[in-house]
């Protein structure tokens, strides 16, 4: 007897660089007739702000954390018109590069083990609790 794992959550990752979303929309509308949660993820990552970092050799800079602040509140922006929907939606900002790479390490759950000369420490903003 085989058995199929339910599908619990929805992993939209959201484009820093889009100005519309609607994929977050239809992940919604999906989420609220099937029961499952939605994850909003965003992968970011500067260069200019990256050779900041590594030249101090700090996890990240005033520059990338307010970077990662904009970025999480385009997040609770996008998810605050589901308030009401009764939808469990997370919210996670990441800075991490290149961004694919990024992407993976968040689904499977790991982060990066070499902090090459010239890249980024993987740095992740998320809400306060209550938001």
């Amino acid at each position: 007897m085989s058995s199929v794992k339910r599908i619990e959550r929805i992993l939209v990752v959201v484009d820093p660089y889009a100005e519309d979303h609607p994929v977050v929309d239809r992940a919604i509308d999906l989420a609220k007739h099937s029961g499952m949660g939605v994850d909003l993820f965003s992968c970011y990552y500067e260069p200019p702000l990256a050779s900041e970092v590594a030249a101090v050799f700090l996890p990240y800079t005033d520059n990338c954390e307010a970077t990662l602040r904009q970025q999480l509140t385009l997040l609770l922006d996008l998810a605050q018109p589901y308030d009401k929907d009764n939808v469990d939606i997370n919210i996670k900002a990441v800075w991490d590069s290149p961004a694919h790479e990024g992407i993976v390490r968040h689904v499977l759950g790991t982060r990066r083990d070499d902090e090459r000369l010239g890249q980024v420490p993987l740095a992740v903003i998320e809400p306060e609790p209550g938001h």
